[in-house]
């Protein structure tokens, strides 16, 4: 099959990619449409690239639309029509991944008059606590484009059972609907370079004692009460340490450092900002449990990266039946007491936390190598390109 693949922003090291150089190793040619933002930062980068012709980034042919307009604005691409126009036609298949940016809908939309089938990934964007953020533009944007933009699909790529409703809800047939997980490629997971993490957060590397949070820092992610659940298992355990990774809003982050301090126990909670490759990867090969207690998240990558590398864990509502399915972790409801006991029970029971810790693996290898999961793209492409709507 001839793919093209409509992102955002190209993060080589993301289970999108994987799933791009697996589909690639299989024989599929694989061609990416992306934008000069950075999807961390939000800023801009390769400013002089011609986005009308394409570079090669990890093998990859890929086009770099400009943006002309900020994301906030719509993200306005002037070029994107015509790339659309100049390319769409030489591909089998068009796989756009979210759609609230210009050139996905450019793409979409040149698509659906060229009569090439095209699928639509939301990666939870849809979701209620998702569609909050930037409220405003995103209301402009489903009032314009949305449901049309669904309704027009070839098919719909799901992460699990809350997003296939999402879909349903806006009139998406199930049969139209395909759910797959995110994809976990182990070359991923292979620590390359020694890191200082353990002594800027002055942990001792050893010790095992300690709990991660990882992921984005904003209140859907419900930090207050894993900090509050946090202080109840200090009562029993003084020396426990919990690990907050990852960036947020500064006001927020002060709101999170001033509930631990009135709690009592902002020296065992050590806040990490962003890390990265080599330091996420260091942190959670540490830790004992990761915790995730998000509101709106579905299958949460924080959660498959700690899996992966053999950590039990204790979530909230995420979308991962698996997780008891495989006994690799434990699902509680989001209060207070539900988490913290969740926890106390990994913490006391050493016995069902190697259960849980040996379980991790075959979880992995079972639901989410990009190996396996990449046989499922290829079917979804199959069926849409066979039975297009």
């Amino acid at each position: 099959m001839n793919i093209l693949y409509i992102t955002a922003g190209v993060r080589t090291n993301s289970f999108e990619f994987a799933v791009l150089k697996q589909l690639k190793k299989n024989g599929h040619k694989i061609t990416i449409v992306s934008t000069n933002m950075d999807t961390y930062t939000g800023g801009k980068i390769n400013q002089k690239t011609n986005d009308l012709q394409p570079i090669t980034i990890d093998e990859f042919s890929t086009y770099m639309l400009h943006y002309n307009l900020p994301v906030s604005l719509g993200g306005y691409s002037k070029n994107a029509s015509k790339l659309a126009k100049n390319i769409i036609e030489k591909f089998d298949i068009i796989h756009i991944s979210s759609w609230y940016y210009h050139p996905a809908i450019i793409f979409a939309k040149t698509a659906h008059e060229k009569k090439i089938p095209f699928i639509i990934s939301a990666y939870a964007t849809l979701q209620k606590e998702n569609r909050n953020r930037k409220k405003i533009f995103k209301w402009i944007y489903d009032s314009v484009y949305t449901k049309k933009l669904i309704l027009n699909a070839s098919g719909m790529h799901s992460v699990g059972s809350q997003e296939t409703k999402a879909y349903t809800d806006l009139g998406v047939k199930l049969e139209n609907i395909f759910e797959i997980y995110p994809s976990i490629s182990k070359e991923h997971f292979i620590i390359k370079n020694q890191t200082e993490i353990f002594s800027k957060l002055e942990l001792e590397k050893s010790n095992s004692q300690y709990l991660l949070s990882l992921g984005r820092v904003v209140k859907r992610k419900r930090i207050e009460l894993i900090l509050n659940a946090f202080s109840k298992i200090c009562q029993k355990n003084k020396n426990i340490i919990l690990v907050i990774a990852g960036s947020g809003n500064q006001s927020y982050l002060n709101q999170l450092k001033q509930l631990a301090k009135s709690l009592k126990i902002d020296k065992n909670v050590k806040f990490a900002g962003l890390v990265l490759g080599d330091e996420k990867l260091d942190l959670l090969k540490s830790t004992k449990i990761l915790i995730h207690a998000a509101s709106g998240d579905i299958h949460p990558l924080a959660v498959e990266e700690a899996l992966t590398m053999k950590i039990p864990v204790v979530v909230t509502d995420c979308d991962m039946p698996e997780i008891e399915k495989y006994d690799a972790g434990i699902v509680v409801e989001p209060t207070i007491d539900s988490l913290s006991n969740g926890i106390l029970e990994l913490i006391e029971n050493q016995e069902k936390y190697e259960i849980m810790k040996n379980n991790t693996e075959k979880l992995v290898n079972e639901e989410y190598l990009v190996e396996k999961q990449v046989k499922k793209y290829e079917q979804m492409y199959e069926k849409t390109i066979d039975d297009p709507k």
